[in-house]
Formats: C-alpha cells, sequence, structure tokens
C-alpha cells in the first residue's frame, strides 16, 4: 500500500511538472498579471465551489486584467476600453473558446470555434441585414406589432400581467416571418405543432446546463459528459430543440428560392447550401443559431426595455411624447427606418438599457499568437474573457451613477468624451454581432407600437431587480406589468 502512495503520488508529481514545463512560457509572460490564490494541480477551482457558472465567476473578479488558472487552462479576465480595442480587433483572438463548443451547434456562424469557416460564412452573409434587407422586413415588423397590441389589450385593465412570454413568442414570430420567409400559413402551421412557450422553457434550460459544463473540466470529454445526469438532461433538451427546429428547416428547404438582389440570412444560407458552397449537414446549425440567438436575444430586451420605463415614469413620458410627435397613431400608417431615425431618445433608452443588461455578459476568445498589450504579452495558447457586463457598470467610464438607469448619458456633449470601445453590447472588431440592425429595428418598432398606445407600471422597483449572468443575461425575477390603454 505505501508503494502504491508513493507510485501515485510520483505520478501525479510528474504530470505536474510536466505541465509546469509545457506552460513555462505562459507563466513567465503572465507573471506580472495579478490573478486568484492557486491551489498546486487545480489552479482557481476553489472560486467554481459555491457559484458554478464560469462568466459569472470570471464577472466578479476585481476591476482591471486578471487571471485565473482552471487546472492547466489559464484564463484572462480584461474590462478596460484601452485592452478591448487591441483585443477585438486583433487578428490573433478571432476563435472562440473551446468551451463553445459545448453548446453544440458547431457549425452556426455565432458559435463555431472553427474561425476558417466562420470567415468564409460571415463574408458571404455580410449584406444579409443591409438597409435594403430590413426596408424589405419592416412591414413585417408592423404587421406583427398590430397583432401584439391586440394581444396587449387582453392585459389591459387586468392588474398584475406577466407578459414575458408574450413578447417572446412575438418575437419568435416576427423572425419565422421575416428572415424565414415564412408565410401566415405556414407559421400557422409550425405553431399549431409546436408549443412555442415550452420551446422558450427548453432553451433556458439548454443554457442553463451549458453553463454548468463550463466549470467542471472532468466533464469536459463528451463520452465522460454523456454519461452524466445533466449530460443525459442535456442531450433530452436538445433533441427536442432540434425537433422543433427541423421543422423550420424542413419548410425552408421546401420553398422555391427567388434569387432576390437583397436576400435575408435564411435565403443566403439556403442558396449558398443549394449551391454547393455549404455542405447540406451545416444548414441546421446556421439556421438554429438565428432562432436560438436572435429570437431569445430580441424578446429579453424588450421587456426589460418595458420594465425600464415601467420603474422610470418620466422616461416612459419622455418618450411617449418623442413617439406622438414623430409618428402619431395612424393605423393605416407603417413605423418606417426614417421615423426610427427621428427619435433620438428612443435611441438614448435603448442605448442605457443594453448598458445595464448586454445580450452577453462579455465573449471569450482563443489566443492563437502573441498579443503585445501596453502593459504585458498575453501569450499564445491564453484564453480570454471581455467582460461587456462589467465595463458597461465600470464607475471610472460611467460615473458613480454606473449601476443606475440614466438615458441621458447618451446625450452627444456627454457621450463624445467617452471611449469607444467603452460600450459594446454588440461586441466590435470582426466577430461583432451579425444581426444587430435586426435587433435594432424590432425593438424599437415593437416598444413605438406599444408605447404609443399604452402606459405600463409595475410594483417591481430597480434595486430589487436580480440578474442571472450566464451565457446570456436575464432577469431572475420575472417582473410583471400593471398595462392601461392609452385615451386616444
Amino acid at each position: 500500500m505505501y508503494w502504491l502512495f508513493l507510485l501515485v503520488f510520483f505520478v501525479l508529481l510528474s504530470c505536474y511538472w510536466h505541465i509546469c514545463w509545457k506552460k513555462c512560457r505562459m507563466y513567465q509572460l503572465t507573471a506580472k498579471i495579478p490573478g486568484t490564490v492557486e491551489i498546486p494541480f487545480l489552479g482557481s477551482i476553489h472560486l467554481f465551489l459555491f457559484d458554478r457558472n464560469l462568466f459569472s465567476v470570471l464577472n466578479k473578479l476585481p476591476r482591471g486584467m486578471r487571471k485565473a488558472w482552471l487546472g492547466p487552462t489559464l484564463f484572462v479576465k480584461f474590462d478596460q476600453p484601452e485592452d478591448f480595442q487591441v483585443l477585438l480587433n486583433s487578428p490573433n483572438c478571432l476563435d472562440r473558446l473551446f468551451v463553445y463548443d459545448f453548446v453544440n451547434i458547431k457549425r452556426g456562424i455565432l458559435t463555431t470555434t472553427d474561425v476558417n469557416h466562420w470567415h468564409r460564412v460571415r463574408k458571404a452573409v455580410n449584406q444579409t441585414f443591409s438597409p435594403a434587407v430590413m426596408n424589405q422586413l419592416t412591414p413585417t415588423f408592423n404587421k406583427t406589432g398590430r397583432k401584439l397590441i391586440e394581444k396587449f389589450d387582453t392585459f389591459s385593465g387586468q392588474g398584475l400581467s406577466n407578459v414575458g412570454n408574450l413578447l417572446k413568442i412575438f418575437a419568435f414570430e416576427s423572425m419565422c416571418k421575416s428572415v424565414m420567409l415564412f408565410t401566415e400559413e405556414e407559421y400557422s402551421k409550425f405553431s399549431s405543432s409546436t408549443d412555442v412557450s415550452k420551446f422558450f422553457d427548453e432553451i433556458h434550460e439548454y443554457f442553463d446546463l451549458v453553463d454548468k459544463r463550463f466549470c467542471a473540466p472532468w466533464v469536459y470529454p463528451d463520452w465522460c459528459y454523456n454519461l452524466t445526469l445533466n449530460g443525459i438532461n442535456f442531450n433530452r433538451v436538445l433533441t427536442s430543440l432540434r425537433n422543433s427546429t427541423s421543422k423550420i428547416t424542413d419548410t425552408l428547404k421546401a420553398k422555391k428560392l427567388q434569387r432576390s438582389s437583397a436576400p435575408t440570412y435564411a435565403e443566403k444560407i439556403l442558396s449558398l447550401t443549394q449551391d454547393g458552397q455549404l455542405p447540406p449537414e451545416d444548414f441546421p446549425d446556421h439556421i438554429d443559431t438565428m432562432l436560438v440567438a436572435g429570437v431569445e436575444t430580441s424578446g429579453t430586451i424588450i421587456q426589460e426595455f418595458l420594465l425600464m420605463v415601467a420603474i422610470y415614469q418620466d422616461v416612459q413620458e419622455r418618450l411617449h411624447q418623442e413617439i406622438q410627435s414623430v409618428c402619431p397613431l395612424n393605423p393605416e400608417e407603417n413605423i418606417t427606418q426614417q421615423h426610427l431615425a427621428n427619435m433620438p431618445y428612443l435611441e438614448m433608452v435603448l442605448k442605457e438599457v443594453l448598458r445595464l443588461f448586454p445580450i452577453t455578459v462579455g465573449t471569450g476568445r482563443f489566443v492563437t499568437d502573441d498579443i503585445n498589450l501596453n502593459s504585458c504579452v498575453i501569450p499564445k495558447g491564453a484564453n480570454i474573457y471581455l467582460s461587456f457586463f462589467k465595463i458597461h457598470r465600470d464607475p471610472q467610464l460611467w460615473g458613480p451613477d454606473a449601476d443606475q438607469f440614466n438615458p441621458d448619458r447618451f446625450l452627444p456633449e456627454q457621450s463624445f468624451r467617452r471611449h469607444p470601445y467603452a460600450y459594446v453590447p454588440y461586441a466590435a472588431g470582426q466577430r461583432n454581432c451579425l444581426g444587430i440592425k435586426y435587433a435594432q429595428a424590432i425593438i424599437k418598432i415593437t416598444v413605438v407600437y406599444l408605447l404609443r398606445e399604452f402606459h405600463l407600471r409595475t410594483p417591481l422597483a430597480f434595486d430589487d431587480i436580480r440578474l442571472k449572468l450566464s451565457t446570456t443575461l436575464y432577469i431572475e425575477n420575472d417582473p410583471n406589468f400593471i398595462v392601461e390603454r392609452r385615451r386616444k
């Protein structure tokens, strides 16, 4: 027994020194970066004893550049605009972190860790949310916006109402009828055979399971993860989600494409597949990426926007006045991109919502070659995490009230002094969000329709909001609203 103990000890010690030798240069280059207390073999794994979310733990590290070792894997957290500017524009960290593979949408444009594949697809679809495409989609947003008004009418005068699920279903319907080219008949057929509410519940469960895996290196190998209870549940949820989205991909594949000069995202991906420029097996991943990411985030941001104006009644009234002055109620007139361009306060409020509640709490990249920063060199092989959540709430960048809601931060005289990379809700650089224009258009048109006809209140105070920092950011204590129709 004694000899067995010694053998195990020397084997572990040899492995440890082998790792140290391989990581010697990395240790040397990052020696001056502040970090956490490290345990031999395990690194900073003790940080995850009471918080099993990788992004949450990294966001809790002190302000500034900080390193943390997860076993032999180095993570460096950044939350300063000067570093963001270098890193988000560097060709040496375009690769996604390996943990994005756990999402299991490995060929989707937002989640793929294969940078060559991403570059090829991104170049092909760059114009699928151009101004010309957005002008085509705007009438659909108006049509679904009018339907949403009818749904909200059922909440008017009914006391406290939870509208979160309705907003996500609305965002899903808008996506299907615009980007995914669904006709009214095709969407009705899909919605009658699919529980859309369950679909969103499963998306939440799906991301929650992904987050838990991030912090458990012992289940990084797929064969090991699939033997665990979380792995079994993940595969169950993924199968159910795929069954739902496959109905959409099958409908798209059956369409006869009209080769448009301004194709939507789904049109372009379908044409690339039919022309043999993308393998057919990649098609579901590209569609699933847009459905899961685009719909979930749009519906969530609309809810967060409405919550802020329900809490801050002065902001709601000022916004209502701007809406009335630019596009007063006229059932026959669509809200256009020109209308939106003439609403500067609407833009300021949306920016402040996205500052406090960014779509994702941050982004992770893998460093493929050394990157020189002002204070140090980030070595090849490091994993970096850029915290949008931390940089958006930094008092040194946004003032002592950085945790409070104040759209006037985005007045021109306030914004021009601010570093351009202090505000990055859609990331920046080459791997910024593809659907920025889509998200802004659907959010703005939706809130214009709602706030033009309804007055919103909520019993929830701003300081009572509880946030969950995961792959996506969302409010844990789902808010309720009091919906009242405005007098015409």
